[in-house]
């Protein structure tokens, strides 16, 4: 039987999400640019492919300053929420060696 873990579940986070949380946490494509060691460039191409993938406009861009529309706001928030699920930490196993004392049982090994 597979077993799944948070480790392997964290890789299921869209890049395109990540660069999108970054513009928008930095509202800037410079900031968020620095922030994942990427080229400003490649940036506004994630975004733009991510705003084609789901059919909405993320940001709205007027001059040098750029906000995030209604629809990019509801997705910061399912983004951070899922972000959030994919880092939590595993539940704590118990110690393998550790054994269970009763009076019904005797020297049980606990496999975790």
């Amino acid at each position: 039987m597979h077993r799944c873990s948070n480790r392997s579940m964290a890789s299921l986070d869209n890049f395109r999400l990540v660069v999108f949380r970054a513009v928008a946490e930095q509202l800037s494509f410079r900031k968020a640019a620095e922030e994942l060691y990427l080229t400003q460039p490649a940036v506004s191409l994630q975004i733009k492919a991510l705003e084609e993938d789901i059919g909405v406009q993320l940001f709205d861009r007027t001059g040098a300053h750029i906000a995030l529309t209604e629809s990019g706001k509801v997705l910061l928030g399912y983004s951070r929420q899922a972000s959030a699920l994919f880092v939590q930490p595993e539940p704590e196993r118990p110690d393998p060696a550790r054994r269970v004392r009763s009076p019904w049982l005797s020297n049980i090994r606990c496999d975790g």
